[in-house]
């Protein structure tokens, strides 16, 4: 029975002290990325700046090393009134690792948006409000990685003077 008894406690005590391990290095480095570089610019449309534009840097890597380090993580920033961008990988502008990327640039909007008396009745049925469709207002070669022609190749300092001049396709 005593054997028994610290068994139970010798489990318990190994249990927290790899709970504990887990949690104090786990967690120590989640929101930081070491190695990251800054990735700044500028996006024009038809030589005018581009409010509310998704960009994506999607990392171009060999098919054998396909998520095998933070290193393959996409970046992401939003353009602001004078189309310009941070990139951020986890914080905002926190940066990208250095690399060769596959950009994608889109502005959706909404088709439609719903009032508040709508979205009330969509509740009061018990209805989810329906997501309405988007149309983007850029270009369509630029939404995906695969037909996007914008690629870009950040050193190990960054690039804070990126500019991305979209144009009109003949298949738009």
């Amino acid at each position: 029975m005593k054997y028994r008894m610290f068994a139970g406690t010798a489990t318990l005590a190994l249990v927290l002290l790899c709970l504990s391990l887990v949690l104090t290095m786990g967690c120590g480095n989640a929101s930081q990325l070491s190695g990251l570089v800054p990735a700044k610019g500028v996006v024009l449309y038809k030589n005018t700046p581009v409010e509310g534009a998704s960009l994506t840097f999607f990392p171009e890597f060999a098919a054998s090393d396909a998520g095998n380090s933070p290193e393959q993580r996409p970046a992401t920033a939003v353009t602001d009134a004078s189309g310009r961008f941070t990139m951020m990988t986890l914080q905002p502008d926190d940066g990208v690792f250095p690399g060769q990327y596959t950009v994608v640039i889109t502005k959706n909007i909404p088709e439609r948006v719903y009032t508040n008396e709508e979205m009330q009745q969509f509740f009061r049925q018990g209805r989810p409000t329906p997501i309405p469709e988007s149309k983007n207002e850029l270009p369509n070669q630029y939404s995906t990685p695969k037909t996007s022609p914008l690629k870009i190749n950040l050193a190990q300092k960054g690039d804070k003077a990126i500019k991305f001049e979209l144009a009109d396709s003949s298949d738009d």
